[in-house]
C-alpha cells in the first residue's frame, strides 16, 4: 500500500516536471530539426546525397515526437514491475557522455529561449 502511494506521488511529480521541462526542450529541438531538414533538402538538391535527407527526416520525426513520447516513457519507468531485457550495459564513459550531451542540449535550449525573448518577442511587444 505504501509503495503504491509513493509510486503515485512520484508519477505525479515526474509527469508535472516533464510537462514543463519537456515543453521547454521540445520547441528548440523542433526548431533545430526543422532547420536541419530544410538545409538537407537543399543539400540533396545540389549534392544528390539521399542519406542526408533520410537522416534529417529521422531527426525531424524524433524531435516532433519528443514531448509526447516522454509521458508514456515516464509512466512505464515508474509502473512497470519487470524491466525490459536490454543489452546496453552503459559504462561510466557512456553515462558521462550522456550527461554532457544533455547539459549541452539544455544550454542550447536556454540560448534559444533567450534569443527568442531578447530579439524577437521583445520587439513584437514594444
Amino acid at each position: 500500500m505504501v509503495l503504491i502511494v509513493i509510486k503515485a506521488l512520484t508519477w505525479i511529480i515526474a509527469i508535472s516536471i516533464w510537462a514543463i521541462i519537456g515543453l521547454y526542450l521540445w520547441f528548440p529541438a523542433l526548431f533545430v530539426a526543422t532547420v536541419f531538414y530544410v538545409t538537407a533538402v537543399f543539400a540533396v538538391a545540389f549534392l544528390k546525397d539521399r542519406r542526408l535527407q533520410w537522416q534529417a527526416g529521422t531527426t525531424l520525426e524524433n524531435a516532433a515526437t519528443l514531448y509526447q513520447d516522454g509521458f508514456p516513457k515516464l509512466h512505464h519507468a515508474i509502473w512497470d514491475e519487470k524491466p525490459e531485457e536490454t543489452s546496453l550495459g552503459m559504462g561510466a564513459a557512456a553515462v558521462v557522455k550522456f550527461l554532457l550531451l544533455s547539459m549541452l542540449f539544455l544550454g542550447g535550449a536556454t540560448a534559444f529561449w533567450y534569443w527568442l525573448w531578447r530579439y524577437v518577442l521583445a520587439r513584437v511587444f514594444r
